[in-house]
């Protein structure tokens, strides 16, 4: 399975980049408002994701990357469903990344029509997405279901502005990449180039379904673990009997748009009580992070790190 993602986004908060981070090429040359795509080592950008690629140093989480929210605190993505895409895996991932958020996925309908600012699904040989909004031009997922669940939720974590953890700025303080396992400069930079993020106060998460894997020689590890103890653990959740995102991947979602902001207002709280990198969900109760317990995960039982 091939993962990659077009657009430097979000992600962590890193919430990540849909397949990502790009080496920079030396022409700068390409306009704005082009609708021309530019390839670099085999991969096709648009104008838009090439210009952003060249600006990481702002900030991984421009707002204009960001989907649009609305008045009532809800964040809606309209996406347009391609023929041949598997419609039960999609919603499935749909569903995953709206529970305990303020997300929400509306297919359009077919007469609907829409220049931009709206995701568009098709059937490919690939696991790739955009990453963040366009409002001029529609975000595009390509997936197939060789992807499996976990790639429709990680290519849905990039249209929501995610970044690899991999690329996180904090990364060196947690694992240690194996540049020289990984089949080249371009793949390393795609997957592996650290970008200056907004981590949104979510310690790195070493169970994040945004931990890239790719690009591996021969099959020898990338990506090692300083703390042995999580190296199996990287990558997968602490739920194993169903594929999902990650407590701090749900956390950040919630950050990058404000759902906690939304849910404190209609629970009539002045401040979020709940502690240990727990947060008030939409049902006016504490979501505790595993390792807590408690009304207000107070009860520290084991680090989440």
């Amino acid at each position: 399975m091939s993962c990659s993602v077009n657009i430097v986004v979000l992600n962590l908060a890193l919430m990540v980049i849909a397949s990502c981070v790009i080496a920079v090429p030396a022409n700068y040359g390409v306009p704005r408002g082009s609708l021309v795509s530019v390839v670099v080592d085999g991969v096709e950008y648009s104008p838009l994701e090439y210009h952003r690629k060249h600006h990481l140093f702002r900030n991984m989480y421009p707002d204009e990357t960001m989907w649009p929210i609305g008045a009532d605190g809800m964040v809606v993505v309209p996406y347009q469903l391609g023929v041949g895409v598997n419609k039960l895996m999609m919603e499935r991932a749909m569903r995953k990344w709206e529970k305990d958020t303020c997300i929400r996925f509306r297919e359009m309908a077919a007469t609907e029509v829409k220049e931009g600012g709206y995701l568009q699904i098709k059937n490919a040989k690939e696991c790739t997405a955009n990453v963040g909004i366009n409002p001029d031009y529609p975000s595009v997922l390509k997936i197939e279901d060789a992807c499996t669940d976990k790639g429709f939720i990680h290519e849905l974590a990039h249209v929501m502005g995610f970044a690899h953890e991999t690329s996180r700025s904090d990364r060196d303080k947690y694992v240690h990449v194996h540049r020289e396992n990984v089949d080249s400069a371009a793949l390393y930079d795609l997957y592996y180039g650290i970008i200056a993020t907004n981590n949104f106060d979510v310690p790195f998460d070493y169970n994040s379904i945004m931990i890239a894997s790719e690009g591996g020689t021969e099959g020898k590890l990338v990506v090692v673990s300083l703390n042995p103890l999580y190296q199996t653990a990287m990558g997968s959740d602490l739920r194993p009997t169903e594929v999902m995102p990650s407590f701090m991947n749900t956390k950040t979602m919630n950050r990058i748009y404000k759902c906690v902001e939304t849910n404190l207002k209609t629970c009539k709280l002045k401040k979020d009580p709940c502690l240990n990198h727990g947060y008030m969900g939409p049902a006016c109760a504490c979501l505790c992070p595993p390792g807590t317990s408690g009304k207000n995960c107070q009860v520290l039982e084991m680090s989440y790190q």
